[in-house]
């Protein structure tokens, strides 16, 4: 599928935009290859970019007291990271984003984009749409640390992300799930054994 594919389905996945509005946001959307392994947003370093992953896998994450990575949300093929308003401030990120795969993402400067907001209104009801995901997204998973024990988060996030518990790290998956690895592994095996 070819990169102008790719970011139609992303973005289609939100919202519908009319052909118009839909080549004038693609004419302002860079694609970039990013390596496996690479932190492309930074916690404290400039970043002004929203980003569309059309391609892989990816993660935001924060470093807690211990200097352990903890994840924050996982990002696959059509989805769009965090708007740059909820994850910067002054253009400072204060998250970290890591590929967790070789990722291919569509990316445009934050000032470009607001323009287009400001000019174009379904643009901007496509951006609004993004940001209530966001909000949704993460107020549901605050809800669910408070709420879920660990076994029912792990079956949520089974249930939410088919398949990509096999493509990301255990440490990772426990560390999003608010458990340690070997409590992710206690978890599985008593799935495992229910199962039977």
């Amino acid at each position: 599928m070819t990169p102008e594919a790719l970011i139609h389905n992303t973005i289609n996945a939100v919202a519908s935009l009319s052909q118009s509005s839909l080549q004038t946001l693609m004419d302002c959307i860079e694609v970039q290859e990013i390596a496996k392994g690479t932190s492309f947003v930074r916690r404290g370093q400039v970043n002004e970019h929203e980003y569309f992953i059309l391609r892989g896998i990816c993660h935001s994450y924060a470093v807690d007291g211990i200097n352990t990575s903890v994840s924050l949300a996982f990002y696959t093929s059509k989805s769009i990271l965090s708007p740059h308003v909820t994850r910067s401030e002054n253009n400072i990120s204060n998250t970290s984003v890591e590929t967790l795969s070789g990722v291919l993402v569509g990316k445009v400067l934050a000032s470009t984009f607001l323009e287009l907001m400001i000019h174009n209104i379904e643009i901007r009801e496509f951006a609004n749409q993004v940001l209530r995901n966001e909000l949704i997204r993460k107020t549901n998973r605050e809800v669910d640390m408070v709420s879920l024990s660990a076994l029912e988060r792990l079956l949520k996030f089974r249930k939410q992300h088919p398949m990509l518990e096999n493509q990301i790290s255990a440490p990772r998956l426990a560390s999003y799930l608010g458990i340690t690895s070997i409590s992710l592994s206690r978890l599985r095996g008593q799935l495992s054994r229910m199962k039977q």
